[in-house]
């Protein structure tokens, strides 16, 4: 008797192939690829947002200038310069004297000199990257004064974008 041609696709169908091991490792490999797939675009999204945070991040930097009149520290100037690779604009800042000795024998301790509302005061508009300015804190302290040491402590205030 011969088969008829439904019977033999039935029969195919019924047949299961051997499976060879290098098949079986290619398809646990495909199965690993696609779980693994999406843990490395969520750590390749999480890096892009924290690279773009760092780069788009501010970065102003203090630093001392030299020592124009060694008797009073406030003629010191401090140059203040954007590191970062945006403009900084608006810049405000604010100048604490933390602990000062007088040549006198006098100490004056913890005052707040604002160059926001003084009016010899430098606000500085925009600074640009890798630009820098520098600020004299000597206008903002009496000629008079004689200083033999002084504590002082900048805050900047500014807004990007």
């Amino acid at each position: 008797m011969k088969a008829t041609r439904r019977q033999l696709q039935r029969r195919k169908s019924q047949i299961v192939p051997k499976k060879s091991p290098l098949r079986i490792l290619l398809k646990k490999f495909l199965i690993f690829l696609i779980k693994a797939w999406k843990w490395l675009v969520a750590a390749g999204l999480l890096i892009t947002i924290l690279t773009g945070y760092y780069f788009d991040y501010p970065r102003l930097e203090i630093e001392t200038g030299d020592v124009l009149v060694p008797k009073n520290p406030f003629h010191t100037p401090f140059i203040i310069k954007n590191t970062g690779y945006f403009p900084i604009k608006n810049i405000k800042w604010i100048c604490f004297l933390d602990s000062t000795e007088l040549e006198g024998g006098g100490k004056i301790v913890n005052i707040g000199l604002s160059a926001v509302t003084m009016e010899r005061a430098i606000n500085i508009k925009k600074l640009y990257p890798q630009e820098n300015v520098t600020l004299e804190v000597s206008r903002l302290i009496s000629k008079k004064a004689k200083f033999i040491y002084a504590e002082i402590t900048l805050v900047m205030d500014y807004e990007f974008y």
